[in-house]
């Protein structure tokens, strides 16, 4: 991640934008590459969950969380890149002129900007919904959905234990999330699975994903 990973950009651009190319699988903190332009956005990364942090100037600036979608228009001149845990693969930043750039998108990057849109602006159509009823024994809940951009869970209102939640089989009425009977918990940007528990047998969980 140094001056050798900045080029043009492949797609057709009205203006000069240049791309930035993060080695997610390369720890590194505060490292600095110079740069200038006035809009500088994360164009591509390998999954939604994907994240680094920027600061812009200094290193005494806050440290700015940046996924795919994620778009910011301030002037800079050099910005500090931090990468705290080994990812996978290669994100694509772009950066120029905010006043006039404005991005050609290929036939290939249509189902991109496509899934962009969605996780910013939400689905019609909602993933699904449905109840698991749960026992003293930790059991799957709501499988995994890579689709998913929020998740909201209720204990039924007439359960007479509690049900703990949480992300693996490990999950006992003493981790995780513990809900008692009507109360709710919303989870967003998770696609993973949900596991359950209760203090008695059963115990109604009521879900609705979108």
């Amino acid at each position: 991640m140094n001056g050798d990973g900045i080029q043009r950009a492949i797609r057709s651009l009205e203006v000069p934008v240049k791309t930035i190319e993060i080695d997610l699988t390369a720890v590194v903190f505060d490292r600095e590459i110079s740069v200038r332009g006035d809009l500088l956005g994360c164009w591509l990364a390998p999954d939604t969950n994907a994240q680094i942090g920027i600061r812009f100037q200094t290193r005494s600036e806050p440290l700015i969380p940046f996924r795919q979608g994620m778009f910011l228009e301030l002037a800079f001149d050099r910005i500090f890149i931090t990468n705290p845990a080994m990812g996978l693969g290669t994100m694509y930043l772009i950066y120029g002129d905010a006043t006039a750039a404005r991005i050609h998108a290929n036939p290939s990057d249509v189902g991109v900007l496509t899934a962009i849109r969605d996780e910013l602006t939400g689905d019609e159509v909602a993933e699904g919904a449905a109840a698991a009823v749960v026992g003293v024994a930790a059991a799957l809940a709501v499988a995994a959905n890579q689709d998913r951009k929020g998740l909201h869970l209720q204990a039924g209102t007439g359960n007479a234990g509690t049900i703990n939640i949480g992300p693996a089989a490990t999950v006992t009425v003493a981790n995780g999330i513990q809900l008692v009977a009507g109360q709710a918990f919303w989870i967003s940007d998770y696609r993973g699975p949900i596991w359950a528990i209760a203090t008695g047998a059963g115990q109604r969980l009521n879900w609705f994903e979108v």
